[in-house]
């Protein structure tokens, strides 16, 4: 797949992940080392492919888009500055250590923190779109950071203190948000 999508004229795969293939959530913190051998099976097959990765966090601890709404574990009940709830220290943790292990490798153009986070309101997802920004920047401060829009009715913009970020908004005609 890999060749075959560089064969057609693109240049880089946006990579979904989900937080399970990394961490249980019976032992968080203590990252599985089948989630790392399939994420270093992947960086091979790009590099293969001469193509980059967009690291994306589909699902981070606490569910899709990080949605308590939909019926997730509870991932915005704190207000975005510390104390977290522990999902989202799982996620900065999780995140530092992903940055770690590819803080040299260059088929890594970057980590897109969280799939259209669904926070309370915009600033909670700034803040604490910060906290995972400077927990990456610890360990690399070499790749691209994606940050996304709020995905909530209302959202608004704004830019985080970061110099090298891509910002994204995924905009779907069919839902008002």
């Amino acid at each position: 797949d890999f060749q075959n999508i560089a064969a057609i004229g693109f240049n880089a795969i946006r990579l979904t992940m989900n937080y399970a293939v990394f961490e249980n959530d019976l032992d968080p913190g203590v990252y599985l080392e089948d989630g790392w051998t399939w994420l270093d099976r992947v960086v091979s097959l790009a590099k293969d492919a001469g193509l980059y990765l967009l690291l994306d966090m589909h699902a981070p601890q606490g569910g899709y888009q990080s949605d308590k709404q939909q019926g997730f574990a509870a991932f915005w009940d704190d207000d975005g500055n510390p104390p977290n709830t522990s999902n989202q220290d799982r996620l900065i943790g999780l995140w530092t250590a992903i940055a770690e292990r590819y803080e040299h490798e260059p088929v890594v153009a970057g980590y897109d923190l969280i799939n259209e986070p669904r926070p309370n309101d915009s600033e909670e997802w700034f803040l604490f779109a910060e906290q995972i920004i400077a927990a990456i920047r610890s360990v690399d401060s070499n790749h691209l950071i994606v940050v996304e829009a709020p995905f909530i009715p209302g959202y608004s913009m704004r830019t985080v203190s970061d110099g090298n970020v891509l910002y994204d908004s995924h905009f779907y005609y069919t839902w008002g948000y």
